[in-house]
């Protein structure tokens, strides 16, 4: 029950962006539009992961990625990134790299259920953190280039991005460490739990599967 309530409040959210971009672009705000409906096809990846692999994504998943963008709708829509600089800024940052990195986690747990033999804890720390330090890497060439490309004015000196880059690594590590804490105290299967679960039609499937081997 309490998933299905938080599902409606995902819902509840994802047709508010939906309905934002459509009022934007009836009022020529072109690039408001676009933002949000780029938004809105963030938040429909779960869903297609969810039919890929059979497995049903609890609603902080979702909550999770809704958190990480709607931060950065927000600065951007509500002129945040200006009234508050630095602040709301660096807050963004630090927030959207740990949630980048407990999903790549969330990721990984999902993959890795098809290997015989699982990859240890370290390791997919290490990875992901790394991965999630690189994106914010590849962010600040985009501002950069967008910056050069349409005077975008994203940047604002190379502090200012050396500190992005900063508080990405931050985010990034203290997501990292919490994610090695449940790697090595839950069992994995316990920890999968709390994330995803399977749909049933895969499970019948699976023991089909199992009963014809034998």
């Amino acid at each position: 029950m309490e998933r299905e309530r938080a599902m409606h409040m995902v819902y509840s959210l994802q047709g508010l962006v939906l309905l934002f971009s459509l009022a934007t672009f009836m009022m020529g705000d072109l690039g408001h539009a676009a933002s949000a409906a780029i938004v809105f096809a963030f938040t429909l990846v779960p869903y297609a992961l969810e039919r890929r692999h059979e497995v049903a994504f609890e609603a902080p998943v979702y909550l999770a990625i809704f958190a990480a963008v709607y931060l950065h709708g927000l600065g951007d829509l509500m002129g945040f990134y200006d009234y508050l600089h630095p602040v709301f800024d660096k807050i963004t940052h630090i927030t959207s790299a740990g949630i980048i990195t407990l999903l790549g986690l969330v990721l990984v747990l999902l993959l890795d259920r098809y290997n015989r033999q699982q990859l240890e804890g370290k390791i997919i720390v290490v990875g992901i953190v790394s991965m999630t330090i690189a994106l914010g890497a590849l962010w600040e060439v985009m501002e950069f280039a967008a910056d050069q490309a349409f005077s975008a004015g994203l940047q604002r000196g190379l502090e200012d991005t050396m500190l992005d880059l900063c508080f990405d690594i931050a985010g990034a590590i203290i997501a990292g460490a919490a994610g090695y804490l449940y790697l090595v105290t839950l069992p994995r299967k316990q920890l999968e739990e709390r994330f995803f679960q399977e749909q049933q039609g895969s499970n019948e499937l699976a023991h089909t599967g199992t009963a014809e081997g034998r």
